[in-house]
C-alpha cells in the first residue's frame, strides 16, 4: 500500500522494486538514521521488510526449512527472541559498515547459526550431514555476496555468528521445569514488546522528512550528516534537472534535484526506461496530468550524479522531453509545487 502510495507498484514491478523512499520510511536499516537520529528501531523493522515479493518470497521458504524445527526444539517464547536478536545484530553490525539494508536473511542466518551450534553438541552422522549441508549452503551464500549481487554479507555474518553464539548458550530443549519456562516467557515477551515498540515508532516517524529534506530545514542534520560520511557532495544547485546513476542493483534515474547531501540524494523523477511511458501518459488526450514521486536514495548506492546536459549532437533527456511536451521539465512540474 505504501508503495502505491507512493506512486509505484504498477505492472511486475512490485515483485522487486519498492523505491529507495518507501523503503527508508518502512524502517530500512539505514546508518545515518540509525546512529545520529537515534533511530534504534530501524534494526528490528528492517528485517520484517523486503524489496519486493520475490525476496520475500525466497525468504520465507527458507524460513519454512529452518523455522518449524529451530520452534519445536526451544519452544515458541525462545524461538521468538532467537529471531529478533540475531536479525537486529546483523543489522547493527550492517549499519556499522554503512550499508543501507532491509529483509530476513539476517535473522535467517542466526537460525542457521543456532542449527550449526545444534550439530556441535550432538553426535552422530545425522547431525554430521546437517553440519555438511548447512556449511556448503553458508559458503554459496557468502559466495554470491562477494560476487555482487547485492546481498548484505555483513548482516549475513553478524546473524550467523550471533547465532551460534546463543545456539551455544541455549539447551537445545524445551524448558523442563517452572524457572526454565518463566526464564523462557520472558525472552518471548522482551522480544515480542521490542516488535511492538518498533513498529509503533516506525508508523510515528512514517511522515518524517527523508534525510536529504531535513537537511534543509534543520542545519544540525546537516552538520550530523558531514560528521558521518566522508563523501564530497558535488557542485550541483538543487533544482537542476540530473541524471543519478545506481547500483545494486543498476538504473538510472532521470528528474529534478531537491537536494544532495553526504547521507544521499533527493529528487523528484523517474526511472530512464520509463521515460517514453511517462511522456506517452502525458500526451494522451484524455489523459491524466502526472506529477514524479518524490524519491531519496542513500548514498551508499549512488555511483554518480551528472547533470542532464547534450553531448556533441546527442539532445540532452531535457531536451527531448520538451521536444515531446513543448516544455521544459521544470516548467511542467510547477504546475505542481
Amino acid at each position: 500500500m505504501a508503495l502505491v502510495a507512493a506512486g509505484g507498484g504498477k505492472g511486475l514491478s512490485i515483485l522487486w522494486g519498492l523505491s529507495g523512499a518507501t523503503q527508508y520510511r518502512l524502517g530500512a536499516s539505514f546508518p545515518f538514521s540509525i546512529f545520529y537520529m537515534h533511530e534504534w528501531w530501524r534494526v528490528v523493522t528492517a528485517m520484517f521488510l523486503h524489496g519486493g515479493l520475490i525476496h520475500i518470497g525466497f525468504n520465507m521458504m527458507a524460513l519454512l526449512q529452518f523455522g518449524p524445527a529451530i520452534e519445536e526444539l526451544y519452544g515458541s517464547p525462545r524461538y521468538l527472541f532467537l529471531y529478533v536478536v540475531t536479525g537486529a545484530f546483523g543489522f547493527l553490525v550492517s549499519a556499522g559498515f554503512g550499508n543501507f539494508s532491509l529483509g530476513a536473511s539476517g535473522a535467517l542466518l542466526g537460525l542457521v547459526g543456532v542449527m550449526l551450534a545444534v550439530t556441535t553438541k550432538r553426535g552422530g552422522s545425522p547431525m554430521r550431514e546437517l553440519r555438511s549441508r548447512l556449511v556448503s549452503s553458508v559458503v554459496i551464500l557468502f559466495a554470491l555476496g562477494f560476487m555482487g549481487m547485492g546481498m548484505d554479507n555483513y548482516a549475513h555474518g553478524a546473524g550467523l555468528a550471533s547465532g551460534f553464539v546463543l545456539g551455544k548458550l541455549f539447551a537445545d530443549r524445551q524448558p523442563a521445569n517452572v524457572n526454565e519456562r518463566r526464564r523462557a516467557y520472558a525472552l518471548g515477551w522482551l522480544a515480542g514488546l521490542v516488535l511492538i515498540a518498533s513498529f509503533v515508532l516506525m508508523i510515528k516517524h512514517y511522515r518524517d522528512p527523508l534525510p536529504g529534506e531535513s537537511t534543509q530545514s534543520y542545519p544540525a542534520a546537516r552538520e550530523s550528516a558531514l560528521l558521518y560520511c566522508q563523501h564530497k557532495t558535488p557542485a550541483v544547485d538543487p533544482h537542476s534537472i540530473v541524471v543519478v546513476s545506481l547500483h545494486s542493483p543498476k538504473e538510472k534515474v532521470w528528474g529534478e534535484l531537491l537536494d544532495i547531501n553526504p547521507s544521499g540524494v533527493t529528487l523528484r523523477g523517474i526511472d530512464l526506461n520509463s521515460f517514453d511511458h511517462f511522456v506517452r501518459q502525458i500526451n494522451e488526450p484524455d489523459g491524466e496530468r502526472i506529477g514524479l514521486p518524490t524519491i531519496f536514495f542513500p548514498m551508499n548506492r549512488v555511483e554518480r550524479v551528472s547533470l542532464d546536459e547534450p553531448t556533441g549532437s546527442i539532445p540532452s533527456m531535457d531536451e527531448l522531453f520538451a521536444r515531446k511536451i513543448g516544455r521544459t521539465l521544470t516548467d511542467y512540474l510547477s504546475q505542481f509545487a
